[in-house]
């Protein structure tokens, strides 16, 4: 890591070059190994990539860097910058003022998914009056404030978290991890009561506690945990008991959602319960909608959930969290065939790499040529 932050990569426009330079802060990695080995892992890697092939196809000279090189100094003229957090506020005093300064939001404004961690890291606390320590702790940036105009992925509940800013943004949906095909065939009648959670490190904030709280209560029930646990030693030390010792609930760790063991998972599960407090939009979801699993999910997971495509919760409390997983459950097999099916609908029509690429690429037509 301490390495990429020193490198930069420099690419050339070699069909109808403008003559322009873009600077993109994101990450280098994709432009180092082969992407295929990494994409299983994040969608960025390939968002990134994608970006700086549609900037370069648009015919602009592109250099990267990674979001965290904070001594990198431009010396050549940049036509644009393009940054997903912190580092545009630093970059900005060294361009000249006609450079257009680009925010690419991929969560939250900072302040919000801030507050609403420790607000559910205290709540948790009145609860249990268990104290864990924040792990998606963003660090505070004047990005938008600086910036000309930004994307973000993300819906309207995330635009709204940066207040009287938001008029500058442009929504771009998120691209898939994986895509599976759609499974009529599916036993719903055994898989009704059977439930996913599937994430990564800030468990608390991404709801994992509430939703074990849920199926500590729910007992017929079933919940699969899929996430790498042993990272965030604080939380899987309070919910030892609940995680390893619940004969309703199965921690399998970290799982890569193209092996078989992930699609023996999601073929006996009805839906994914994913209550967090701030997102840009949640890769975890996303996936378990392109497998045909029913959301619930809060409305900060910024995902859009179309009509009886899945539940929204109101407040994410564990009491509601029971009765939507309930409610999900009680539904006859041709409902939740119905159900299922437009969830993998929905998915397959907004959230895809060609979906990103398309609106990303419109991004550039009207914001970046001239």
């Amino acid at each position: 890591m301490l390495v990429e932050r020193r490198i930069v990569i420099r690419l050339k426009c070699l069909k109808q070059a403008n003559g322009k330079n873009v600077l993109v802060s994101y990450l280098i990695s994709p432009f180092l190994w082969r992407l295929k080995e990494d994409n299983r892992f994040h969608t960025n890697i390939w968002e990134c990539k994608e970006i700086v092939t549609l900037l370069l196809n648009s015919g602009f000279n592109v250099d990267v860097i990674h979001f965290r090189n904070t001594s990198f100094k431009p010396r050549k003229k940049y036509f644009a910058i393009i940054d997903i957090h912190s580092n545009l506020e630093r970059l900005a005093k060294f361009v000249t003022a006609d450079c257009i300064k680009v925010l690419h939001a991929t969560g939250s404004f900072w302040l919000f998914q801030n507050y609403q961690e420790h607000l559910r890291l205290y709540n948790l606390y009145v609860r249990k009056e268990i104290a864990l320590t924040p792990m998606r702790t963003v660090q505070m940036s004047g990005a938008k404030e600086i910036c000309d105009i930004a994307t973000i992925i993300g819906n309207d509940t995330t635009v709204r978290t940066f207040g009287h800013m938001s008029k500058k943004f442009v929504k771009i949906p998120a691209s898939e991890l994986i895509e599976y095909n759609w499974d009529g065939s599916k036993d719903f009648e055994k898989c009704r009561k059977n439930f996913l959670w599937l994430g990564s490190v800030g468990f608390v904030h991404k709801g994992l506690d509430l939703v074990i709280e849920a199926f500590c209560k729910l007992h017929e029930y079933h919940l699969d945990i899929c996430g790498p646990i042993h990272l965030e030693h604080e939380f899987k030390d309070a919910f030892y008991k609940e995680l390893y010792e619940s004969e309703n609930i199965k921690t399998w760790g970290h799982v890569d959602v193209s092996s078989d063991t992930f699609r023996k998972i999601i073929n006996e599960t009805i839906g994914i319960v994913y209550p967090s407090c701030s997102e840009g939009t949640a890769g975890s979801v996303i996936v378990g909608m392109h497998a045909g699993l029913i959301p619930i999910v809060s409305k900060e997971s910024g995902v859009d959930i179309t009509e009886n495509s899945g539940i929204v919760l109101s407040d994410c409390s564990v009491e509601e969290i029971c009765i939507k997983v309930r409610e999900i459950a009680s539904m006859n097999n041709a409902q939740l065939k119905k159900m299922s099916h437009l969830t993998w609908k929905s998915a397959r029509e907004r959230y895809t790499k060609k979906c990103f690429s398309e609106k990303y690429a419109e991004f550039i037509r009207n914001n970046l040529i001239c």
